[in-house]
């Protein structure tokens, strides 16, 4: 059921067929400016960073899978070291790990730029937790390393 709704939001916004109804009407009442941004960035952006999210992910997903596999062990402690033992591996989890928390030049970069950017208009306070919510998570990824 959850698979199906995100489906649905997703066909909608991409558009696949039967859900693009919407699609020319937009084009029609927009003005010219918005009509472009729509064809040619909006739309294809957002099945773009669909798939960045998927594979950054999943990329992930799979090197704790890995990880454990190798360990036997979900635990932290016992991941000591890792660049000595798989520096391979581990600078691949590095870039995964920049990747999710949006460094930039990352794909998710210009969203959470985009966002930090609209939140410190509306509310410092906001922005400054939001800004050590995010450097606790560098901390942590790293750390994981």
């Amino acid at each position: 059921l959850i698979w199906l709704c995100l489906f649905i939001g997703f066909a909608v916004k991409t558009p696949l067929y039967p859900f693009h109804i919407w699609l020319p009407e937009a084009h029609s009442e927009a003005p010219t400016t918005g009509s472009v941004m729509l064809a040619g960035v909006l739309l294809k952006m957002g099945t773009y960073m669909m798939l960045s999210h998927g594979l950054i992910s999943s990329a992930l997903f799979f090197s704790i899978g890995l990880l454990y596999k190798i360990y036997g062990t979900r635990s932290l402690i016992y991941y000591n070291s890792l660049a000595h033992f798989m520096p391979r591996f581990s600078m691949a989890f590095f870039i995964f790990t920049l990747a999710n928390m949006g460094f930039p030049g990352t794909a998710g970069f210009p969203g959470e730029l985009l966002i930090f950017t609209a939140l410190v208009g509306e509310s410092i306070f906001l922005s400054v937790l939001v800004g050590i919510g995010s450097l606790f998570t560098g901390v942590y990824s790293i750390w994981l390393l």
